[in-house]
């Protein structure tokens, strides 16, 4: 590669390579190249050292940025690019979506959400310690008031011809809570025999650092892109592409599989089909569901 300055190798517990990470002249990474099957990272800079693109097989992304440095467009190769404005220095003001409707946000002590299309605001109001005091919905949707006690725990929820109460022991597990209207109120009391979770153990193979166990779970990897994990009864596999996304996962009890998802995406990353096989009383069921994004109004029909 040309202008790299240096390649630093990544090797496992049989000093056998992994990973390749090669760099240009100013010590960024420009690769990451795994020697498995997965498919390189590759990255590009702008002449202020920012990040501009990456690619990863038919995966990409290439960023722009203003005078101050703020991220201004992301964009992918098949679709308009979405575009940040913001206010003063940093604040973001507005995002442009793809498809052209804009979101906007504010934030001073309160958040604020308008939804595309829509005159009215989702507003969230915060106090010192970054929670939630009232919350106001688009329109007359609502509005809801949270209360808190010294140690800044939830102690109600009041809301239009309701609230909800909770009460806390000294060491802050939650005692009761009641939900309360105009014409029922509901109690929950709980109690605590002890303040300790039970132990959960685990066991780590010193050689690879990888789990082998947890608690009366095993844990191994079949191939290098499949991992499993059974109690010798029941088994889960869960197998990753070569982009590091979920492929299936299968659960199998008593050498039958009674559950398995397939998944497939695009070219930005978005999942467009899933196929799930089930087994009920003796009968296999298929369920397919196919997601489509579209370019006009941001919709997902399947």
């Amino acid at each position: 590669m040309t202008g790299t300055l240096a390649v630093r190798y990544v090797y496992n517990s049989s000093r056998r390579p992994f990973l390749v990470v090669q760099y240009d002249g100013f010590s960024r990474p420009v690769q990451w190249l795994p020697t498995d099957t997965r498919l390189p990272l590759n990255l590009n800079y702008e002449r202020l050292g920012r990040l501009s693109t990456w690619q990863q097989g038919a995966l990409s992304e290439t960023y722009a940025y203003d005078r101050m440095g703020h991220l201004t467009e992301v964009k992918n190769p098949d679709s308009p690019a979405m575009k940040f404005s913001y206010e003063s220095k940093t604040r973001p003001a507005k995002i442009t979506l793809p498809s052209g409707p804009y979101v906007s946000i504010g934030f001073y002590h309160k958040l604020l959400y308008t939804p595309p299309g829509n005159t009215g605001s989702y507003v969230v109001h915060f106090n010192d310690k970054k929670l939630p005091l009232l919350k106001t919905y688009p329109g007359d949707l609502g509005r809801a008031l949270y209360r808190y006690d010294d140690r800044m725990m939830l102690t109600a929820i009041v809301y239009g011809g309701g609230m909800i109460e909770r009460k806390y022991s000294d060491t802050g597990f939650l005692n009761s809570e009641a939900w309360k209207t105009q014409d029922v109120e509901i109690l929950s009391e709980f109690t605590h025999k002890s303040a300790q979770l039970l132990p959960l153990e685990f066991s780590t193979n010193l050689t690879t650092g990888r789990k082998e166990q947890i608690g009366p779970f095993r844990c191994y990897e079949r191939f290098h892109n499949e991992s499993i994990i059974s109690d010798g009864v029941a088994s889960v596999t869960r197998q990753i592409d070569s982009l590091y996304r979920l492929k299936f996962l299968s659960i199998v009890i008593s050498d039958k599989e009674v559950y398995r998802i397939d998944m497939q995406y695009d070219n930005r990353n978005a999942v467009i089909q899933s196929k799930i096989y089930m087994k009920h009383l003796g009968v296999s069921k298929v369920r397919v569901k196919t997601i489509r994004t579209t370019k006009m109004a941001n919709l997902l029909k399947w």
